[in-house]
């Protein structure tokens, strides 16, 4: 074994034990050409003849080569190299390494994207399709509430089917998603309307001593200024609960002399109002009659129909199971219809400035549906309320039309012998 120590401490083995005679004659040799040597001074290795050559850091070329010899280079910084090829280059590693992050994150970037466009894709159908009514009637619900809070008032006389409309009214306005407030129907009669007796403690009417709720009457001096003030409490508590207040409002409450001041101010308020009434004046005449109502009163009085004796049970009739008849004089019947219908005409070019739509609805167009299963007449009454409401809500017709069907051939018409 011969062993020269340079300046790069090369160590040399003889696998094969030729001893120092054959190193001598190695070592006398020239120098073998400085094969791949870096002009940077850097240790490099010299492959040759299947020797392994090691360099110092100063391109010295001194060091035993022997056949099948395996050389560690030692020197500061160096690497390990085996068979002639080198591992472990830090930097090319860190290189590699962000370049498979990269990867990775670019390749997780696409398949994030392309699942919420799947996602996306998905529930866009199913909004088109069976979701989309849920979202449609939330989107829906919530525009109503904003836009259709306002106060609103449906003018109509008596024994004009006023009962059904309120109630079919407010269901609608509940499927819509509006939250009604509970209260009477007839707001402006006193005795029906919660808030007056606070209206009138709220107001000093000149010391004078009134009459109590019940007897109160629209032609009383101060009647305007305690029901403005008791709809004013009324509206704002509405508000306040976030309800909507829809009343009615009978056409002498706002056609009298008080109806500047009235109707006015509860326009002010922001309240808006409809019209409709009952075109078939022979109907409204036994209505009024059975009902003692005034109209009525001139024509005939309520009779039971088991005997035809007169009775005084009048509007209760409609709550009791006792079966009233209309006892009519048939000699003034015809003066008196051609009179009402004067009266009407009258009553709904008067109304005309007031309500919203200018226009009036009938109620056997808005009602002729539950009398028949007809498809035609159904489409006909549907696309009435709608016209009808539509100065207070934004009708969803899918909305209507199940509403309606609850009530679609549930009545059948009677002759007037019944």
């Amino acid at each position: 074994v011969g062993t020269k120590e340079p300046s790069s401490k090369v160590t040399m083995v003889d696998v094969k034990g030729e001893g120092e005679e054959a190193l001598d004659d190695t070592l006398a040799k020239p120098m073998l050409p400085k094969l791949g040597q870096e002009s940077n001074n850097k240790k490099h290795m010299v492959t040759h003849a299947g020797k392994v050559l090691a360099d110092s850091k100063q391109g010295d070329s001194t060091g035993k080569l022997a056949k099948g010899d395996i050389t560690e280079n030692k020197s500061a910084g160096g690497a390990k190299q085996v068979d002639g090829q080198f591992t472990g280059n830090r930097e090319h590693q860190r290189q590699l390494g962000c370049r498979h992050l990269l990867a990775i994150f670019v390749l997780s970037s696409i398949i994030t994207i392309s699942c919420l466009f799947q996602i996306r894709t998905r529930y866009w159908g199913l909004y088109k399709t069976t979701s989309g009514a849920n979202i449609e009637k939330h989107i829906i619900e919530k525009k109503m509430r904003e836009q259709h809070s306002h106060p609103f008032s449906i003018i109509s006389g008596g024994c004009s089917g006023s009962t059904a409309m309120m109630r079919f009214t407010r269901e609608l306005l509940v499927a819509h998603g509006i939250r009604v407030f509970p209260v009477e129907h007839e707001m402006l009669k006193p005795a029906k309307n919660n808030y007056w007796n606070s209206a009138l403690q709220k107001l000093t009417l000149n010391g004078e001593v009134l009459p109590s709720r019940k007897k109160w009457s629209m032609m009383y001096p101060y009647y305007d200024k305690v029901i403005l003030e008791a709809m004013n409490q009324t509206i704002l508590s509405a508000k306040e609960n976030n309800k909507t207040l829809v009343f009615k409002s009978d056409p002498p409450y706002v056609l009298t002399k008080h109806k500047n001041a009235v109707a006015n101010g509860l326009k002010e308020m922001g309240v808006r109002f409809a019209h409709f009434y009952r075109s078939n004046l022979l109907d409204l005449a036994v209505c009024n009659v059975r009902d003692c109502f005034g109209p009525g009163s001139k024509i005939g009085y309520p009779v039971f129909a088991t005997n035809g004796t007169r009775t005084s049970i009048c509007f209760q009739r409609r709550s009791s199971k006792v079966k009233v008849k209309a006892h009519i004089d048939t000699s003034i019947l015809v003066k008196h219809l051609q009179r009402r219908e004067g009266v009407l005409s009258k009553a709904i070019n008067s109304l005309r400035p007031l309500t919203e739509n200018g226009k009036s609805f009938t109620h056997e167009d808005l009602f002729a549906y539950e009398y028949t299963r007809d498809e035609d007449v159904f489409v006909q009454s549907r696309d009435v309320w709608i016209n009808f409401l539509s100065f207070a809500i934004d009708i969803d017709k899918a909305t209507l039309t199940t509403l309606m069907r609850k009530y679609q051939g549930t009545l059948t018409v009677k002759p007037h012998s019944d």
